[in-house]
């Protein structure tokens, strides 16, 4: 039993310290342009619909957000914007685009007590946002807009009024 537990050890400590070798050459050699670009403030939703209310969503909860524009810095061709509450949170995703005043078919997931992608298709537009085009140099954005399908429920829909500032 000594053997396996030392011969494991031995195998785990030499895969740790690849995976730092190769962490510290991949950051040693990326180019300062090429840094992701997140914001991070927070957000109140509101104007629940009855099928949100019928699932305890009520009042202006504020939640904590993430926002990562896309093809902003090195970040990928997709733009992000996810809430998190104290232990669960939901991501909204638009592949190869921006957020628009049209509602557009997001990806949408959630994870907290179990993490899943939502079964029902999920819209979200951004009816207005403060600068309209995020930029390298943007160093905060107001944006409000809405959510159908919000938590995986049908019928639910929501607005939301999100203030977040770059991180650095």
């Amino acid at each position: 039993m000594k053997t396996v537990f030392h011969k494991m050890k031995l195998q785990s400590g030499k895969v740790i310290g690849a995976l730092g070798i190769t962490v510290a050459l991949c950051l040693g050699s990326a180019p300062a342009h090429a840094q992701n670009v997140i914001f991070e403030g927070g957000a109140f939703l509101g104007e629940f619909s009855p099928a949100c209310a019928e699932h305890g969503w009520q009042g202006r909860p504020y939640f904590h957000v993430h926002f990562m524009p896309a093809a902003v810095g090195g970040n990928e061709n997709r733009t992000r914007l996810t809430f998190f509450l104290r232990d669960y949170a939901q991501s909204y995703t638009l592949p190869e685009s921006d957020f628009r005043p049209s509602f557009r078919l997001v990806e949408a997931g959630h994870t907290g007590w179990e993490t899943s992608l939502f079964e029902n298709p999920t819209r979200l537009r951004v009816t207005e946002m403060t600068p309209r085009q995020v930029r390298l140099g943007t160093d905060r954005v107001l944006m409000r807009g809405d959510i159908r399908n919000f938590n995986d429920r049908p019928g639910c829909e929501v607005s939301f009024t999100v203030h977040v500032v770059r991180r650095e």
